[in-house]
């Protein structure tokens, strides 16, 4: 049914995975989201660039931040898991983590499995903020997540 047609008003949208720091001008682009209200889950790659696109999305209904540390930068920026963890109680959402196995390195395999482990223990001694303590499960062609536990790609 379109709410256009219900006298509702217009739809709202979502965008699960939008990267806002990315973008030339990401206040125009949380402006942008918030009018058109498309809620959006603003996903960071790594705990460095998450403060951020925190104070962009501050008060905005629409746009969120999403604390990550993308396996992909796990060879590099691994050591900033302990921030990861520091800033987690400012946030209620999580992504860009998991697990990516493009890469043969059987060590840096190792290396991702164990931040990737350690997010979820993080998520879950958090607690009730955070929705990783119930089972959803998000994937693409690189690298799956399980909220609640590690599963391998």
């Amino acid at each position: 049914m379109n709410p256009s047609h219900t006298g509702v008003g217009s739809p709202e949208y979502v965008d699960a995975h939008c990267h806002v720091d990315l973008f030339r001008d990401p206040a125009r682009v949380v402006a942008d989201a918030a009018a058109a209200r498309v809620h959006t889950i603003a996903v960071t790659n790594a705990p460095f660039v998450f403060s951020h696109t925190a104070t962009l999305a501050r008060g905005n209904a629409y746009v969120h931040a999403a604390l990550g540390l993308h396996p992909e930068l796990v060879a590099t920026h691994g050591d900033q898991i302990r921030r990861f963890g520091e800033l987690l109680p400012t946030t209620r959402f999580v992504g860009e983590v998991g697990l990516d196995h493009t890469t043969n390195d059987v060590g840096l395999r190792k290396r991702q499995r164990d931040v990737f482990e350690s997010v979820l223990g993080q998520c879950g001694s958090v607690g009730g903020r955070h929705r990783c303590n119930r089972p959803s499960l998000s994937w693409n062609r690189h690298h799956a997540l399980v909220y609640g536990h590690a599963t391998r790609a």
